[in-house]
C-alpha cells in the first residue's frame, strides 16, 4: 500500500512536470532572459602552466608580452621578461594565447587577429630565454 502511494505521488509530480514543460505561452521578448546575451569578460592577463612545478608563464592577452614568473617556498621568487616589447601596439583582451608544446620549455604564441605564431622558450638560465617568429613559408 505504502509502495502503491508513493508510485501513485511520484507520478503525478512528474506528470504536473512534464505539463509546465510543455505549456504554451507567448514567443520570449528580447528583454526575457531567453534573449539575453551573456557578456564572457576575457581578462587581460592569463596564467598558463608549465611543466616546472615552480614555474607558470604569464600573458598580456593584449599585446603579447610574455613573462615567466617563477616562484618557491622561500624568498626567491621572480617575474622575467621573456619579450620585452609588446607584439601589438592596439588590441582586445584575449587577442594572443598560448599553446604547449611537447617541448616542456617550449609554447607557441598565437595572434588570434592576425594568425601570427611565435615560439618562446622559457628558463631558469636568463640567456636561454626567448621569443622567435614563426614566419610563412612562401609557395612554389
Amino acid at each position: 500500500m505504502r509502495i502503491s502511494c508513493l508510485l501513485i505521488l511520484f507520478t503525478v509530480g512528474s506528470l504536473n512536470h512534464l505539463m509546465a514543460q510543455t505549456k504554451k505561452g507567448p514567443p520570449p521578448t528580447p528583454s526575457s532572459p531567453a534573449h539575453q546575451t551573456i557578456e564572457v569578460l576575457e581578462p587581460r592577463f592569463r596564467l598558463f602552466k608549465t611543466e616546472n612545478i615552480w614555474t607558470f608563464i604569464e600573458l598580456d592577452t593584449q599585446n603579447g608580452r610574455v613573462w615567466q614568473v617563477q616562484y618557491s617556498l622561500d624568498a626567491n621568487k621572480v617575474k622575467s621578461p621573456i619579450n620585452k616589447l609588446p607584439l601589438a601596439l592596439s588590441g582586445r583582451n584575449g587577442r594572443f594565447t598560448l599553446y604547449p608544446t611537447n617541448n616542456m620549455w617550449n609554447f607557441i604564441l598565437v595572434d588570434q587577429d592576425n594568425g601570427g605564431t611565435w615560439q618562446i622558450q622559457f628558463s631558469l638560465d636568463p640567456e636561454k630565454r626567448w621569443i622567435n617568429e614563426i614566419g610563412l613559408e612562401e609557395m612554389k
